[in-house]
């Protein structure tokens, strides 16, 4: 078996226009489906250790079921992931108003986000790799400047499943763009986290308000429900949709993240250049559907939080991310 990558036609816009989907194969029989829709990892098929091939990322049928989704399954989000207090911002002294679609903030985006956006393919193969882009013009949703995004993914012979984003702007804005694929390593989407294993490199996480926003403080993780520092058992008990910051430098290596599932043995290792990570256990996913959703990003509400790393991206530089998704075995 040789890497590949094959386009075909998953479905239609409600304007007629094509949704397709690139199937991603390499020589160890893994692979991994991206949709046009929303630049959306849909599926990542994977061995248990009995050599049983099985879906372990959540994923819908569909174009219509993914319009219709509001959870974000699978895309990469933008133009700002998270929350965004107020759906406003400021920017060299100019107040932008954003979309707002939580309440009086504005998540993942806004109303209409990358997830509900047609991609365009720029390149795919031979190789098992595939290049979307998204041209988000000055005031979609309120962000200033006219964003351009190309999101490479890439599934090597080494089981790494590599996801490059870069964007362009034609005037200042912010930007946080950010993966939002769930996971059940059981293969069975409605089989429940409790037998999942997580750890996060992270000593520190974002305190939030009720209504889930930082409220600027930066609190340990030891000695809390938070600390995932060594691996343990998720507890579905204690939701989970809070921001750790995490202590690898940006050009580490080792992974910050490591989901594994006893029963099947099945281990995903998480890699990013970004330097937060947003873990949502899914309790809000509609019956019967279970995932684990980790999505690295830039720290929530940075637009508005001074002390927080600045999400501004200006013309003539280039914003820049990098994940990679390992998949394994537990000897």
């Amino acid at each position: 078996m040789t890497s590949a990558c094959r386009v075909k036609t998953f479905g239609n816009m409600p304007d007629g226009r094509e949704v397709h989907f690139a199937m991603l194969t390499n020589a160890n029989g893994l692979s991994a489906r991206i949709l046009t829709l929303g630049a959306i990892l849909q599926s990542v098929e994977t061995p248990d250790r009995q050599g049983r091939f099985s879906n372990i990322c959540l994923g819908h049928d569909s174009p219509e079921e993914y319009l219709a989704d509001t959870n974000y399954m699978g895309a990469v989000i933008g133009r700002y992931a998270n929350r965004i207090k107020g759906a406003a911002i400021r920017i060299d002294g100019i107040a932008h108003e954003l979309s707002a679609n939580e309440g009086a903030h504005c998540l993942h985006g806004g109303t209409a986000g990358f997830d509900k956006a047609l991609w365009h393919i720029v390149s795919s193969g031979p190789d098992a790799s595939i290049t979307l882009s998204h041209v988000s013009p000055d005031g979609d949703q309120g962000f200033p400047g006219e964003l351009t995004v190309e999101a490479r993914y890439e599934l090597n012979d080494r089981n790494e499943l590599q996801l490059d984003i870069r964007a362009t702007t034609t005037a200042p804005t912010v930007v946080s763009l950010a993966p939002h694929p769930y996971w059940n390593l059981s293969g069975h989407a409605d089989r429940p986290l409790r037998d999942h294993s997580l750890q996060i490199a992270a000593n520190k996480i974002l305190a939030v308000s009720a209504d889930k926003l930082p409220t600027g403080r930066i609190e340990a993780v030891q000695e809390t429900g938070f600390d995932f520092r060594q691996s343990r058992d998720l507890d579905t008990s204690m939701p989970l949709d809070h921001c750790f910051i995490l202590k690898h430098p940006s050009d580490s290596k080792q992974p910050v993240a490591t989901l594994k599932h006893a029963d099947s043995g099945r281990i995903m290792r998480l890699t990013t250049t970004a330097p937060a990570l947003q873990a949502y256990d899914g309790h809000l996913l509609p019956s019967p559907l279970t995932g684990i959703a980790l999505e690295p990003q830039q720290y929530p509400d940075a637009p508005n939080q001074p002390s927080f790393p600045s999400p501004l991206l200006r013309p003539g530089e280039i914003w820049r991310s990098t994940t990679v998704y390992s998949f394994g075995l537990d000897a």
